[in-house]
């Protein structure tokens, strides 16, 4: 009797064991899932703020190349009209002098 109490008690215990080896690989492949993929996220998040990056600085050169574009086009314009206001000036002067003859 002594023998077959020990006999189920080693099955048992047998059984047990196994089934806590079950749970453990169980937990163990579930963290190992987890993590990598908390892992994977953090690579895409790192892409993703890479990406958002390059087109910030796209975005500034763009708009430093826009400003610079206005600038020069403000210059020629301004050049242009101040010259054509300088003409109109000397020749109202000379109109308001009175010195020039009618052929001129």
């Amino acid at each position: 009797m002594e023998k077959l109490f020990s006999e189920e008690n080693q099955i048992v215990t047998i059984v047990i064991i196994g089934v806590l080896l079950l749970l453990l690989m169980a937990v163990a492949l579930l963290l190992f899932f987890f993590f990598s993929r908390k892992k994977i996220v953090e690579k895409e998040l790192e892409k993703k703020e890479l990406e958002i990056e390059h087109q910030k600085e796209i975005i500034h050169a763009t708009i430093l190349t826009q400003e610079k574009e206005r600038k020069r086009i403000a210059q020629d314009l301004h050049d242009d009209i101040s010259s054509k206001l300088n003409v109109i000036l000397l020749n109202s002067n000379f109109l308001i002098d009175g010195e020039l003859s009618p052929e001129e």
